[in-house]
Parts: C-alpha cells; structure tokens; sequence
C-alpha cells in the first residue's frame, strides 16, 4: 500500500476530510456528467458550513443581546490588558487585527480555555474600541457590545 499525499489547502483555507453516503456521492458524477451546471462538491461543503458557522454567530449575538450589562473580563493578570490598549497606538491595527491579536493571546496563554474564553474568541467581533476615562476596552459584533476588558486596578475603585 502506497502512502496518500494530500494536496495543500489554498491560503486562507483549511483542508478537511468527510464522508457522505456512495448513493449521494454517485448521484452527483452521474448528474455532473450530464449537466450544464455540474455541482462543485467542494463549494456545496463550504454553503453548507458557512451556514452553520452563522448558526453559530447569530446564537452567540443573541446571547450577547441578552446579557445586561454584557461579560465584562478582568484577567488573571493586566498584561493582557495592557497589550491590547498598546495596539490602539498603531495606526494599522484596525478592530479585526486587535480583536485577531487579542484571540492569539488568550490561545497562547489559555492551553485549558474555559467556556467564557471560548466565546471571547470566537464572537465575530468587527469593532473594538478603547474608552479612556472608564479605562475600557469594547468588543462590539454587529453593534452589540460582547464583553469589555479592564485593567484589575478598575475594580480597587469601587
């Protein structure tokens, strides 16, 4: 028996493997052989997986819209915190870059993520903004605010 080279994912992609029934799998040649339209497998996969990954957008905000006063997170230490502010100084860091920052850290220091650290990642945050006097860093998606970072000395006021 030969070893099986997969061949690489384009950029940006990831490569998966899957299984679907034979009777779908030889309907589709079939089809294909004589259709005008022959049906892309690869692109049915990813419509389908595009709409849950929705799913789980939709359900994640709806949560979020939920929530009172949202999550509000004060880490175990302030570096994160601090790092994070750090990137509202350069100039070409846009939300999606700090958020992406933000989401390689907790992955970096986080081996063991808990539910809230989960989520923290994997909201489709598109703005972040810093609030200086309420020492604030907001993570919005879609208009709904999402959580907030603060530094721990933000809690020594109250």
């Amino acid at each position: 028996m030969g070893a099986y080279i997969m061949a690489d994912a384009r950029p940006g992609y990831s490569r998966i493997m899957g299984e679907i029934p034979k009777v779908m799998h030889e309907k589709i040649i079939l089809y294909n052989k004589i259709s005008d339209r022959p049906l892309n497998i690869s692109k049915a996969i990813e419509l389908c997986i595009r709409r849950a990954v929705k799913r789980i957008d939709d359900e994640l905000l709806e949560e979020a819209s939920r929530i009172e006063d949202n999550m509000v997170m004060v880490l175990a230490s302030d570096e994160i915190y601090e790092e994070i502010k750090d990137d509202f100084g350069d100039e070409e860091l846009n939300s999606i870059d700090i958020h992406k920052h933000f989401r390689e850290i907790l992955i970096r220091k986080y081996s063991q993520p808990n539910d809230i650290i989960i989520k923290m990642v994997i909201y489709p945050i598109d703005d972040v903004k810093y609030d200086e006097s309420a020492q604030q860093i907001v993570f919005y998606a879609k208009g709904i605010r999402c959580f907030s970072l603060l530094p721990s000395n933000h809690w020594n006021k109250y």
